[in-house]
């Protein structure tokens, strides 16, 4: 039978995929890069690390040199007999000792080498987390010569990131994902240098989170073994900070909170049926913020990210006015509507002992509906145009409107890889002044896990999540059209794949 037009396209368009995956390409694209044509030889049976005279030594980044040559491993097959020059030494220099890791931590690095001295190439970063970068990019410049592996003969890159907030939310209350899975989900992150994690915790459907001050709550959890322990979190932290990204928790308040009835029934206000939405907490009661604060005093120490996203979005408007004895003290209160019973929650919530040091985030929904923030509050956009409002108001925000991964159910999301890439979040804040656009710290793709699991992650996740991570990334003219970036994508996402992502 001879093949159809769509039979040839398709076999066409295979061997376009199968021939990029063999082409060298950085993913997110470099501030800075020049390249030769030439190559060098890997000897990676041999490789070294040496840190240069007066550079800081850190245990962290041994073990990110370790977790390279794993990813190298991977590539390699079959006996390789490299010829006599070969590259065999990564000269490491960290120039500061500061370990600190925030939105402000510098990721500066540069990649030096040229085959004149073909044993040497020096890895230079303005920290040990720019170096963690910076041995991604190296990873990435490694190719396949047939069993061998090869570097560049030449290059220079010089680079650093266009935002501070590179992110990707996930949302374990919906489906459970086991620590090994979530640990695999800050690998696939590092490999675009995205840096922050936010996790959606708890919802209406559950509570997984084994609290030691309150380990009632966790009767909201799927089953005793749908949970994660303080030493779970813990290793997990300690696993995001060793690839430099900042875990951001969330406890969704007050609504999105009906788990929280299984443990604590008496602080909230029961308008839905169980773990579904349209239970609210009751701000009526001091017992409500004593567990609060007791939660949040507990995570920000376990945590350690100085920041804890309250969520507030979708409060819905008739549970609170239904509830009487939320009714009866409004009134004694003087709150006349459902915003003012917010405005009191959060004031009373961001009074706590919990808040010294730590910077408050929201959804956009509390912004937009007039409360008074604290200052240092980032506010997230999320389902509309509001990010220019937002920093235009003196807040600091962070987009993830049209990047969303999925809708309930539909897994498509705001849409297809070349959509997210070229969804700039200064494009929501037309018309801001120069001085408001400083106040975007940047954004994050986001995941609901409604109708996923660790199952189907990878597959709606990336490669979508890294095309905003380069969005994040890279110089803002360098992103503006997905088509440029289209061969390279191709080739990162087979590298993906190739480290176990099922892009």
């Amino acid at each position: 039978r001879r093949p159809t037009m769509a039979h040839n396209l398709a076999r066409f368009l295979l061997s376009l995929l199968v021939s990029s995956c063999a082409a060298h390409t950085i993913w997110p694209a470099p501030a800075k890069a020049l390249i030769g044509d030439g190559h060098v030889a890997l000897d990676l049976d041999n490789l070294q690390f040496q840190p240069v005279p007066g550079s800081h030594v850190s245990d962290l980044v041994e073990r990110a040199t370790k977790r390279a040559v794993a990813v190298l491993r991977g590539m390699a097959s079959g006996q390789c007999s490299p010829p006599s020059s070969t590259l065999s030494t990564l000269a490491l220099n960290v120039t500061s000792s500061d370990e600190g890791l925030s939105l402000a931590t510098c990721e500066e690095y540069s990649v030096i080498y040229d085959a004149v001295d073909a044993s040497i190439m020096t890895l230079t970063s303005c920290s040990v987390f720019g170096m963690v970068r910076a041995l991604e990019t190296f990873t990435q410049l490694v190719t396949k010569n047939n069993t061998c592996l090869e570097v560049p003969g030449q290059l220079s890159i010089h680079d650093s990131p266009r935002f501070p907030y590179r992110g990707l939310m996930i949302d374990p209350a919906r489906h459970f994902m086991p620590v090994s899975f979530l640990t695999h989900i800050l690998d696939a992150m590092s490999y675009s240098k995205l840096n922050v994690l936010h996790v959606h915790w708890t919802d209406d459907e559950s509570f997984p989170v084994l609290s030691s001050g309150f380990p009632q709550l966790a009767d909201g959890a799927f089953s005793p073994q749908d949970t994660y322990s303080v030493a779970d979190l813990q290793s997990f932290v300690s696993e995001a900070r060793d690839r430099g990204i900042i875990v951001i928790p969330e406890f969704d308040m007050p609504a999105h909170s009906a788990s929280w009835a299984a443990g604590f029934p008496g602080i909230v206000a029961n308008c839905s049926a169980p773990f579904t939405h349209g239970s609210v907490l009751n701000p009526a009661l001091n017992d409500t913020f004593k567990v609060v604060d007791g939660l949040l005093q507990e995570m920000t120490a376990i945590f350690n990210s100085k920041f804890m996203h309250l969520g507030g979005d979708e409060l819905p408007d008739t549970c609170w006015s239904s509830t009487p004895d939320i009714v009866a003290w409004a009134k004694r209160e003087g709150l006349d509507n459902t915003t003012a019973i917010e405005q009191r929650y959060f004031d009373t919530v961001l009074s706590g002992d919990w808040v010294t040091g730590v910077t408050p985030m929201f959804w956009e929904e509390v912004f937009n509906v007039g409360l008074h923030l604290p200052n240092n509050s980032i506010v997230e956009g999320w389902k509309s145009g509001s990010l220019g409002s937002i920093v235009e108001s003196g807040l600091h925000g962070i987009n993830s409107y049209k990047w969303y991964l999925n809708h309930g159910c539909n897994t498509y999301g705001d849409g297809t890889w070349d959509t997210f890439y070229t969804n700039d979040p200064y494009s929501h804040a037309a018309g801001a002044p120069q001085e408001a656009l400083g106040r975007i710290l940047g954004g994050e793709t986001a995941m609901w896990n409604v109708c996923v699991d660790a199952v189907s992650f990878d597959s709606i996740v990336w490669p979508r999540a890294a095309a905003a991570a380069e969005q994040l990334w890279s110089p803002s003219a360098d992103t503006k059209d997905a088509k440029v970036a289209e061969a390279r994508m191709a080739v990162h996402r087979c590298r993906l794949v190739q480290r176990g992502v099922a892009a």
